[in-house]
């Protein structure tokens, strides 16, 4: 049995609540509060509500007030005003303040009552499923790319990963708002590399020099990964990040007031702190040295980012074992690289194995074209 909508109806008359409470009990699990502060303490620490429904004239806190405030703490749940004052002024106030959703005015026949609610129920399962809906498909969209990137450039996935990796730790520590478009941004960072050559792309992953014209092609890597991300819903800010990730911190400043005030500059920039702290790690670096080298060039990177990655566990002890290829599972971390017998580079030291690599290391397998054994690094 399907669990029952959870309305929040509130009302500074007790007996305007009991009454709300034995008309719709059956229907919804109906939560009241006599006072605005009462239901925001409820929003701030229940269960999410379908519906919230406020009188007009409450003391301390009128209704639009309080549903501006409730949109706040459950910005899913649809709010309805009920008052006994119609006037237009308070309807707009209570549109444009609450984002109402109907504005009903007392004495409210049970009829219109009932299918208002009912209605508000309706509308939120629909905010509900639409939301699911670009979430699993945003999901999905990712995933493609990733595993596309993994297949044709492991050298540039696994980068990508390992930033994930720091940027992730960087974002938490300095508590910025929607990590999410931030890890993104890292797990989707080289994803241009796909247009690079595989000599350019292979120098760029040994560290060695690139001639002008290699670093003019790899130089053009973010603004490709930017238009490959840029029409997906909800990346938008996710494509200018990974654009700018080449930028200096002249450019964005310091502080996570900069941060809020332009998150596609300040994401670059943290990019581009977490490419250039990979780059010392392959080079031998120890993670403690690698960000000591950051900071000696001050005006090009943001203290308080190299703070911040200077405070993370990254250097993890770890076991390096050697098993069959065919062994290999989802989730498997690589302590080497992985060639097929033409010298493809297949999976990069540090990559994990995803779904799409196992099925491509298994056809291989099967056609004995890859070693038997590899080295795969665990937690001890």
């Amino acid at each position: 049995m399907a669990d029952k909508d959870r309305i929040l109806f509130v009302d500074d008359e007790q007996s305007v609540l009991d009454g709300f409470r034995r008309r719709y009990r059956k229907e919804y699990h109906v939560q009241t509060a006599t006072s605005g502060s009462e239901a925001l303490q409820r929003l701030s620490e229940e269960k999410p509500f379908s519906v919230v429904v406020a009188d007009m004239r409450m003391p301390e806190m009128d209704g639009v007030e309080f549903l501006s405030k409730a949109r706040e703490k459950q910005p899913d749940a649809v709010r309805l005003m009920l008052t006994g004052y119609g006037d237009l002024d308070t309807a707009i106030s209570a549109v444009n303040e609450g984002n109402i959703f109907r504005f009903l005015t007392k004495p409210c026949p049970d009829e219109q009552l009932s299918q208002a609610l009912a209605d508000a129920v309706e509308q939120y399962h629909l905010v509900i499923a639409e939301r699911e809906l670009l979430q699993q498909t945003l999901q999905g969209s990712i995933k493609v790319l990733t595993d596309i990137l993994s297949m044709s450039n492991p050298a540039a996935f696994s980068r990508g990963m390992r930033i994930k990796r720091y940027v992730s730790g960087i974002v938490h520590t300095l508590q910025l708002q929607k990590p999410w478009q931030y890890e993104v941004a890292a797990m989707l960072s080289q994803i241009g590399w796909v247009t690079l050559p595989e000599a350019t792309s292979d120098k760029v992953y040994s560290g060695k020099e690139l001639d002008a014209a290699e670093q003019e092609m790899f130089n053009t890597h973010p603004e490709i990964a930017r238009s490959l991300i840029a029409h997906i819903p909800r990346l938008e800010k996710v494509a200018d990040m990974v654009k700018n990730q080449h930028l200096t911190m002249d450019r964005v400043g310091q502080s996570k007031e900069a941060a809020m005030a332009d998150p596609g500059l300040f994401g670059g920039h943290i990019l581009r702190i977490a490419n250039d702290f990979d780059t010392l790690r392959s080079y031998g670096y120890t993670c403690g040295h690698a960000v000591e080298e950051l900071r000696k060039k001050e005006k090009k990177y943001s203290a308080a980012v190299l703070d911040a990655l200077g405070s993370l566990p990254l250097e993890e002890k770890r076991k390096v074992i050697t098993i069959p290829v065919r062994e290999l599972s989802e989730g498997t971390l690589l302590a080497e690289d992985l060639y097929d017998r033409n010298g493809v580079l297949l999976l990069a030291r540090g990559q994990e194995v995803t779904a799409a690599l196992r099925q491509r290391i298994k056809n291989l397998y099967r056609k004995k074209s890859l070693d038997e054994y590899v080295k795969v690094e665990t937690r001890t």
